[in-house]
């Protein structure tokens, strides 16, 4: 667990991530030079601020998706700030290799408030879970909404009909998935107790609610930033912008040797993009979905900071002792 009150760790963190949107504009000043989109005209955007705005809410759903999986147990109340908290740990962490590091920070502060480490684990791998439920079926229907609508439309139908039983089976398919998985994922089984897989249906199609907006609502903001360059075409350029940021996000969590899935997230959305767009202008895209991911990285990893520095986590014992 990272230690909130050493100003040396901040300062590092806070330069990497000035670097790094130094890297991303640097990047975007030389791809957008290419074609006709610079980062002048995107600022001059008038569909600037509802994009920021509609950035906000995206980063507020990701916050309430987590908070709703914690209202499942009873052990501690966790307010929203302390949940934006948890998450800015976990964006941070994602950047060191390995991608499990900020899930540990965060297992970390849910056993400091009397979680158990089953407990713990079990909210972490639900929310892990329902991350790359709604990210693939997301990005599935929308990438097949470019070739197929009518397809696209069969597959969201079916994959909604599938959230009901697959609440109310969870249980039975991570059991499933713990005993069938890599072996990192076997290797967690022996650390649940039985029972901590059970999972509300209200808490897990809230969840999946969230999340589902979450996606939408992220890939809705590059929508309104390049309106202009996919305006000719806004239906089928929509839905790969839709079909990319997900199934990008995705694939960058499962490059374990990518830290924030640098290079890798840039490809697929790139890939994807140049099915019907300029290849400069997918690169461009792509280049300030990720200059977006770290500006909000660095937003919510600060309030951390700043929420832990304040708030240090109270363990158990300190508990019995007060």
């Amino acid at each position: 667990m990272p230690d909130f009150n050493v100003p040396g760790s901040t300062f590092k963190l806070v330069l990497a991530a000035v670097l790094l949107i130094c890297v991303c504009l640097a990047a975007l000043v030389f791809v957008s030079s290419s074609n006709d989109i610079s980062l002048a005209i995107i600022l001059a955007n008038p569909l600037l601020a509802p994009a920021v705005i509609l950035q906000i809410i995206a980063s507020g759903l990701f916050v309430t998706a987590w908070k709703v999986l914690l209202g499942v147990q009873s052990k501690a109340v966790f307010t929203f700030r302390e949940c934006t908290a948890q998450i800015g740990v976990t964006l941070l962490g994602k950047y060191l290799p390995g991608k499990i590091w900020g899930l540990l920070g965060r297992s970390y502060l849910l056993t400091q408030r009397r979680l158990s480490g089953s407990d713990a684990m079990s909210l972490l791998i639900t929310d892990q879970f329902i991350t790359f439920y709604t990210g693939i079926m997301i990005g599935v229907v929308a990438l097949l909404a470019y070739y197929s609508p009518a397809l696209a439309v069969f597959t969201a139908l079916l994959g909604m009909a599938t959230v009901a039983a697959t609440s109310k089976h969870y249980d039975r398919i991570i059991g499933w998935l713990l005993a069938h998985g890599t072996t990192f994922i076997r290797k967690l089984a022996p650390k649940l107790e039985a029972g901590t897989l059970c999972i509300h249906q209200r808490q897990f199609m809230l969840s999946f609610l969230s999340y589902t907006l979450h996606w939408l609502s992220t890939a809705g903001v590059l929508c309104l930033l390049f309106y202009p360059a996919i305006s000719a075409d806004l239906w089928l350029n929509c839905s790969l912008i839709v079909a990319a940021i997900p199934l990008a996000m995705m694939s960058g969590f499962l490059a374990i040797w990518a830290p924030g899935g640098i290079g890798v997230r840039e490809a697929v959305i790139v890939g994807i993009l140049a099915l019907q767009l300029p290849l400069e202008l997918a690169a461009t895209i792509a280049i300030t979905y990720r200059l977006i991911c770290i500006l909000i990285d660095l937003v919510i990893g600060g309030f951390a900071f700043i929420y832990y520095s304040r708030n240090a986590p109270t363990s158990p014992h300190e508990d019995r002792i007060n």
